[in-house]
């Protein structure tokens, strides 16, 4: 982890891990900041890492990256800060990461197809959100039916039986 940080000091000298949303990150930066977060989660700090993710995705104005390379980092960090927040139970905090990772993935679907994947885990977490904070059967169930249909289609056996098995969804 320090080389990590010591990666990342080389071209922002005063880093910290709670001022990541007031950094102008590059592509290399948030990949340092991405992987920081990951190795947090790996040690069992997940609040440290959703800091970090949360910074980038309040930040996504200000990196200075392309289209193409936000094409690729912005759905993995906010799939992966969604699916921290789920873990964490801050289902009010997930809802609006999920809705803004599935409108990237409409978005994007036609330049970048590899998105389908962060679309369908995103309408899986959002409807267990909206399952856990007691929204009507009628909202949560459409996005974890499309989850579950989108899982099958694609070959991703354990998502679809997780969703079949917590919501009895054929």
């Amino acid at each position: 982890m320090a080389s990590l940080y010591a990666a990342l000091r080389k071209t922002i000298k005063d880093f910290e891990d709670e001022k990541t949303a007031q950094y102008r990150l590059d592509f290399s930066e948030a990949l340092l900041v991405h992987e920081i977060a990951l190795t947090y989660t790996r040690l069992g700090q997940p609040g440290k890492a959703i800091v970090l993710l949360d910074g980038v995705v309040q930040n996504t104005d200000n990196l200075r990256t392309t289209t193409t390379e936000n094409n690729i980092l912005l759905p993995r960090f906010n799939l992966d800060l969604a699916e921290l927040l789920v873990e964490a139970t801050e289902y009010e905090m997930a809802v609006p990461v999920c809705e803004n990772l599935l409108d990237m993935v409409r978005k994007t679907i036609a330049i970048a197809p590899r998105n389908t994947m962060f679309g369908l885990k995103a309408a899986y977490l959002l409807g267990v959100c909206y399952h856990k904070l007691g929204k009507p059967e009628n909202e949560y169930m459409p996005l974890l039916t499309t989850a579950y249909h989108s899982a099958m289609s694609s070959r991703q056996n354990d998502l679809a039986d997780k969703i079949r098995r917590e919501y009895d969804v054929l």
